[in-house]
């Protein structure tokens, strides 16, 4: 191998701050990835929690209308008469 079959010193600085600007601008694109994935997350948490909130919420309305002489005050409802 001789010193002519070697990339000149200035060819390999250009490849060498080519490369380099490569890197920068996928580092840059993944952290911009990165922020978008973090507020997604951000925003399906905050939504499954509001869910979850309304899932609760609907659930005692329901047992509040299907119970007989159920009361919002937390006071137990009077028991049926039976007869024995």
């Amino acid at each position: 191998m001789t010193a002519s079959d070697l990339p000149n010193k200035d060819e390999t600085d250009l490849q060498m701050q080519r490369r380099i600007a490569e890197l920068e601008k996928a580092n840059k694109d993944l952290r911009a990835e990165i922020l978008e994935c973090k507020k997604a997350d951000e925003t399906l948490s905050r939504d499954r929690n509001l869910l979850e909130s309304v899932m609760q919420t609907t659930d005692f309305m329901l047992a509040f209308f299907l119970i007989p002489n159920s009361t919002l005050c937390g006071s137990t409802p009077p028991m049926p008469n039976r007869a024995i």
